[in-house]
């Protein structure tokens, strides 16, 4: 929208100031760019950190999914319009002047009767250096020198420009802003952690920048909270999940071999790890970035250095497509379902994937954050499923076991005030396969009809489906 107000409105002061000194204009545009950036970037950081102004990125950033749904209050309402307001804080006046400096610049190459030529030309090498910078920011700049490093690279870039002004004072002005900047923009880092909230006092801070995103775990003795690209991606001890864990192997023959699809802050790895019977475990894991920063972290480093364990880095469904391998259990807890992508791995054809990598007699281990098209979608795959309160499902090949011995084997590995935790964390048994089918909603999820990740309407959708529920219910009881 920015770059299409930008190339509008250029044209209408052109056509109203034919005088215009274009060439002066458009480098006093790139200038103008980089100090809009330098204010934004510097006034959001400074008043984030140290005003009230932050309790309005707390109701972004304690958001899980935008745009948020259902919340009452004034700031909770904040979610509902962010992803309008940040882009347009952050990015509208940058891309005004950088659309009005396209068809500037086509004005000043132009040549009498070779118009299209010229705009051909300036348009190629536009496309071109969008996908080269695009490239090399997101591969080269930000992984090295990072988000603030890069802001200053292009801060100082623009203002540059100011050099070739005609007026003198300008030329300074523009130079004496380079400084200016290096002592206003945070330092690497700060911008970040400035961005997200600690779940209390007294936690450090680890900070991972890389290709795939960006990474901060907070922890104070064992209490640990990951978050990825700003949304909450597990958390230690993580009681619920051991649970989960510890009821799937109960229900499993044998545990040989495991595969895990996302590591989070590893739950499901920690307990994988303490059966006795585990020889190998695949752990796959597309977001570097979460590794490198796990490293930093004692109880997370051991983990993976554990000898048992196969770190591979790369997509789920890629690795699975790429191997010819069986296990006895597989436990996937990769992102939230209403993520952009995510159906990726709870499609139909997904969980068919899955099930032919299964050994007979082995168990799929799956958390779900969707409670209707979800347990449908695995149900129509697997004829043997279980569907548990606390997010859990449970699939499998063959009628699933009751393996006592094992269960046992894996809590008696945890102290026992973390048994009680995990016994009182209420893993009950909600119905089977014939549950899912009469009481979710007529839907799957497939790789070209995404049912979850359009989750305004499946949100929408459900609520009109439950109130026309309880209509029918009160009529049939004669309530009015």
């Amino acid at each position: 929208m920015g770059i299409a107000i930008g190339s509008y409105g250029l044209a209408k002061v052109l056509d109203r100031y034919r005088n215009l000194n274009r060439r002066e204009l458009l480098l006093g545009m790139q200038c103008l760019i980089s100090l809009y950036v330098l204010v934004s970037v510097g006034a959001y950081y400074y008043l984030t950190k140290y005003t009230s102004f932050s309790a309005i990125s707390a109701a972004s950033f304690g958001s899980p999914i935008h745009p948020g749904i259902g919340w009452p209050g004034a700031l909770e309402l904040f979610p509902l319009i962010d992803i309008f307001v940040w882009p347009a804080l952050f990015l509208l006046v940058p891309t005004i002047l950088m659309g009005a400096s396209f068809p500037l610049i086509s004005s000043l190459g132009v040549a009498a009767g070779r118009e299209g030529e010229t705009v051909g030309k300036v348009y190629f090498v536009a496309v071109l250096g969008n996908v080269l910078g695009g490239l090399i920011t997101g591969w080269v700049l930000q992984p090295y020198i990072k988000t603030e490093g890069t802001l200053m690279l292009f801060i100082t870039a623009g203002l540059l420009f100011g050099l070739a002004l005609r007026q003198r004072l300008t030329r300074i002005t523009a130079i004496a802003l380079i400084p200016l900047a290096l002592i206003l923009l945070p330092r690497s880092g700060e911008l970040y952690k400035t961005m997200h909230f600690p779940p209390g006092q007294g936690y450090t801070a680890y900070l991972e920048e890389g290709r795939e995103g960006v990474v901060v775990t907070y922890v104070r003795n064992r209490s640990l909270k990951t978050y990825i690209n700003g949304s909450a991606h597990g958390g230690r001890p993580g009681f619920d999940f051991y649970a989960r864990a510890v009821e799937a192997f109960g229900r499993v023959s044998n545990a040989h071999d495991a595969l895990i699809i996302g590591y989070g802050t590893g739950s499901f790895v920690e307990v994988a790890l303490r059966a006795d019977q585990l020889k190998s475990l695949t752990l796959v894991e597309l977001n570097h970035s979460v590794i490198q920063n796990s490293m930093k972290v004692d109880v997370l480093r051991n983990m993976l250095m554990d000898p048992r364990v196969n770190l591979v880095i790369e997509d789920g469904r890629r690795y699975l497509l790429r191997t010819d391998q069986t296990f006895d259990v597989i436990m996937l807890d990769p992102l939230r379902s209403k993520t952009s992508g995510s159906n990726n791995l709870y499609s139909h054809e997904f969980f068919e994937l899955l099930k032919g990598r299964l050994r007979p007699g082995g168990i799929l281990v799956l958390w779900t954050d969707e409670f209707e098209v979800i347990p449908r979608t695995l149900a129509s795959v697997f004829t043997n499923v279980r569907y548990y309160t606390n997010s859990l499902l449970l699939a499998s090949n063959h009628p699933f076991v009751s393996n006592p011995e094992l269960r046992a084997n894996v809590l008696a590995k945890f102290d026992e005030t973390d048994r009680q935790k995990i016994f009182g964390i209420g893993q009950e048994f909600i119905g089977d396969q014939d549950y899912i089918e009469n009481h979710t909603a007529p839907e799957v999820n497939t790789d070209w009809r995404p049912r979850t990740e359009y989750f305004i309407g499946l949100y929408l959708t459900s609520k009109f489906r439950f109130t026309a529920d309880i209509h029918a219910i009160k009529k049939a009881l004669n309530i009015d």
